[in-house]
C-alpha cells in the first residue's frame, strides 16, 4: 500500500460570534493573499459597509440590505447591540433589530432599511457609520465583546 499525506490549512476564530455580509462576498471574486488574516488581526474593530444603490433613492423609493450576525459555536449564546443608531435614524436608515440573541450554531440577520429623506437643493451622500458590539458565545471574545462598525451610504436627490 501507498502511504499518502495531506497538509490541512484552516483558520480558527479566537472566538465564536461574527458578523458577516454575505452579499460582497459572493459579488467580490476571491483572491489568495496568504499574509491578509494576519494584516486584519492588528484591528479589534470589525468594519463592514454597504451603498445602497443610487438609482432607487433617486426614484424615493426603499431600499434594504442585510447583514448576517452569527455564533458558531456548539454552546452558549451570543448577542449583539447597535450602539448608537440616531444619527443614522435620522438620515434615512432604519434597522429592524438594533439588538438580540444568537443562539449557538445560528445565524441572525439585521435588515437595514434607507428610505431617502425629502429632496435637498443639492444631491449629496448621506454617509454614517454605526457602531456595535458582538458578546457572548463560547468561546466569548477577548475582553468581553468584540467591537464593530457599520459604515452605511444613501443617495439623496437634488430638488
Amino acid at each position: 500500500k501507498e502511504s499518502l499525506e495531506w497538509r490541512v490549512i484552516g483558520r480558527s476564530w479566537r472566538h465564536a460570534m461574527y458578523i458577516i455580509d454575505e452579499s460582497y462576498a459572493s459579488a467580490h471574486s476571491t483572491s489568495v493573499n496568504r499574509f491578509k488574516d494576519q494584516d486584519e488581526m492588528k484591528t479589534e474593530t470589525l468594519q463592514l459597509e454597504h451603498t445602497f444603490p443610487q438609482n432607487v433613492a433617486q426614484n424615493k423609493e426603499t431600499s434594504e440590505h442585510s447583514f448576517i450576525v452569527g455564533n458558531c459555536g456548539v454552546k452558549g449564546a451570543g448577542e449583539f447591540v447597535l450602539t448608537d443608531t440616531k444619527e443614522a435614524e435620522s438620515l434615512g436608515f432604519t434597522f429592524d433589530q438594533p439588538a438580540g440573541k444568537v443562539d449557538a450554531g445560528a445565524r441572525v440577520s439585521i435588515l437595514v432599511k434607507y428610505s431617502p429623506p425629502p429632496s435637498s437643493p443639492l444631491s449629496m451622500w448621506n454617509d454614517v457609520t454605526v457602531s456595535g458590539a458582538l458578546k457572548g458565545g463560547d468561546p466569548p471574545p477577548p475582553g468581553g465583546s468584540l467591537p464593530f462598525q457599520l459604515r452605511l451610504r444613501g443617495f439623496v436627490a437634488a430638488d
